[in-house]
C-alpha cells in the first residue's frame, strides 16, 4: 500500500474537519458563538439571519425554536409546512405545528422588518423515544424583495426560488 492509499490518521482528520468549519465561518455562511453553555448556530441567506436557539422534548413532542432577523431592507419570508423537516436516527419526524411570531400557521408569508427578530417554532410529533441529537433540522425558505413597482416578486436568492437553512447535529434538551 502506498502512502496515498492510506487514510489520514484520526488527529489529522479532526484538524482538517475543524479547519473546514473555520472556513465556513470565515465565508459568512455559518457561524457559532457561545451563549452560556449552549452553542448558538446561525445561518445567513442574503440579508436574513436564522439563529438556532433550542430543541426541547416534552412527552411525545419535540419543539425546535429559531430566531429570524432581517439585517437589510424589508424582505418577505415564505415557508410552507412541507418545507420543514427534522431527521433523527434515520427517521423523519412529522411536523405537527408551525408557529411564527407566536401564531400557528400552515405557511409563513410574512414581511421581515429590519432589526425586528421574530420567533419561529416547529413542533414535531412521535418524538417520545428520541434522545441525544437531531441529525438535521432543515427549512426550505424563499426570500423576496420588492420590484420597481413595489410588488414582492424579486428573489433575494438570485436564480434560486428556495434555499435550505440547515442545522446539523442539533442537541435535544
Amino acid at each position: 500500500m502506498i502512502a496515498a492509499d492510506r487514510p489520514f490518521p484520526r488527529s489529522v482528520r479532526l484538524r482538517r474537519a475543524a479547519s473546514l468549519a473555520v472556513l465556513a465561518v470565515a465565508a459568512g455562511c455559518i457561524s457559532a458563538r457561545r451563549a452560556g453553555d449552549e452553542v448558538v448556530t446561525t445561518v445567513r441567506l442574503a440579508q436574513v439571519v436564522f439563529e438556532y436557539r433550542s430543541c426541547s422534548k416534552s412527552k411525545d413532542t419535540l419543539t425546535c425554536t429559531l430566531m429570524v432577523a432581517n439585517e437589510g431592507a424589508d424582505a418577505k419570508l415564505y415557508l410552507q409546512r412541507k418545507d420543514v423537516r427534522a431527521v433523527a436516527d434515520g427517521i423523519e419526524l412529522p411536523l405537527a405545528q408551525l408557529r411564527f411570531g407566536g401564531v400557528m400557521q400552515n405557511e409563513v408569508n410574512a414581511v421581515l422588518q429590519n432589526g425586528v427578530p421574530m420567533r419561529l417554532e416547529a413542533d414535531f410529533a412521535n418524538a417520545k423515544s428520541l434522545e441525544g441529537r437531531l441529525r438535521v433540522l432543515e427549512l426550505s425558505v424563499s426570500l423576496f424583495d420588492k420590484d420597481t413597482r413595489g410588488d414582492w416578486t424579486a428573489s433575494l436568492l438570485g436564480d434560486d426560488i428556495t434555499r435550505p437553512v440547515r442545522f446539523r447535529n442539533v442537541k435535544i434538551d
